[in-house]
C-alpha cells in the first residue's frame, strides 16, 4: 500500500462467514451437567452486569447476550477493522450504519438477543470506507479482506491466502499498470506463527529490544469501531464518533 503498487485506495471490503448444523448453532457451547452457581462463581462472572438468578446458558454462552457481549462486532470485526486500519494507515472512523437480526437456528427456546447476521458501513476521514458484512449461515467465503484500489486489488483471506489483481482498465491499462503481475500465494498453517509473531514482539517491547506493533491505543482504536457498529445495529439509528471529545452521538 505504501509503495503504491495498487494505487489510491478508498474502499474495503471485508467479510467474515461460517456456518454449522441445526443441532449446533454458532456459540452455543456445551454446558456440564454439574453447573451451579458454586463451582461458576456466578456473582464474579456477573461484575457490574445486571444482577439476576444463576443461567447456566448465559454463564457458558455468554457470547450470546448483550449483557456480556457485543456480538458479531466485538467478537469478530473488531478484527478486520483493525487490520484495515493497520494496512491502510487509518484510525477511527467518523461513522458507522449497522443492520442485521436473527436469522439462523429460531426456535421457541432461543434466548439469544445477538444477531447472527450483519452488515455494517464506516466512512473515515479523508475518503475512505469500509463495508463489512458478517453471515452465520454459509462459509464459502470464510473471512477476509479486500482492498480494492484504483490501480489494482489485494485479497487477505483466512489467514493463508494472498493475492494480488493489477487493474486491466478494460485492455486500456496505463503502462505502469501493465507491468504488474498477478499473484496468488497460499501459506497454510500460517495462523499460529502469525500468533507467535505478536507475542514475540510484545516481550521483545516490554525488554526494550523492538517497538510495539500493537500497542493499546491501537486496541482501544479497533473497539472504538466495534462498539460502533453494536450501537448502530441497537438504536436503529447511524452513530457518529467525536474522536476529539471521544463522544459518539447519532442521527
Amino acid at each position: 500500500v505504501e509503495q503504491g503498487m495498487f494505487g489510491e485506495v478508498h474502499y474495503v471490503r471485508a467479510f467474515w462467514y461460517r456456518n454449522s448444523l441445526p443441532d449446533n448453532p454458532a456459540w452455543r457451547y456445551v454446558i456440564p451437567a454439574d453447573a451451579n452457581p458454586q463451582n461458576t462463581d456466578w456473582n464474579a462472572f456477573l461484575g457490574p452486569a445486571r444482577k439476576r438468578d444463576f443461567d447456566k446458558r448465559r454463564f457458558y454462552q455468554w457470547r450470546l447476550y448483550w449483557d456480556y457481549s457485543g456480538g458479531i462486532s466485538t467478537d469478530l470485526l473488531v478484527h478486520q477493522t483493525d487490520i484495515t486500519n493497520f494496512v491502510c494507515s487509518k484510525r477511527v472512523p467518523v461513522s458507522c450504519m449497522a443492520s442485521g437480526g436473527i436469522y439462523r437456528w429460531t426456535d421457541p427456546e432461543d434466548d439469544r438477543e445477538v444477531p447472527d447476521t450483519l452488515s455494517a458501513i464506516y466512512e473515515y476521514p479523508e475518503k475512505f470506507h469500509i463495508n463489512y458484512s458478517c453471515y452465520f449461515g454459509n462459509e464459502r467465503y470464510g473471512y477476509g479482506e479486500q482492498f480494492l484500489g484504483n490501480e489494482g486489488t489485494i485479497e487477505v483471506l483466512n489467514r493463508q491466502v494472498l493475492n494480488f489483481y493489477p487493474e486491466t482498465f478494460r485492455g486500456k491499462a496505463p503502462a505502469h499498470v501493465a507491468a504488474r503481475k498477478p499473484f496468488e500465494l497460499n501459506l497454510p498453517g500460517n495462523d499460529n506463527p502469525a500468533v507467535e509473531a505478536h507475542i514475540r514482539n510484545f516481550l521483545a517491547a516490554i525488554q526494550g529490544r523492538e517497538r510495539l506493533i500493537a500497542p493499546v491505543e491501537i486496541g482501544q482504536e479497533a473497539a472504538i469501531s466495534g462498539h460502533m457498529a453494536t450501537l448502530s445495529y441497537r438504536n436503529g439509528k447511524k452513530v457518529l464518533w467525536d474522536n476529539q471529545a471521544r463522544r459518539y452521538s447519532f442521527i
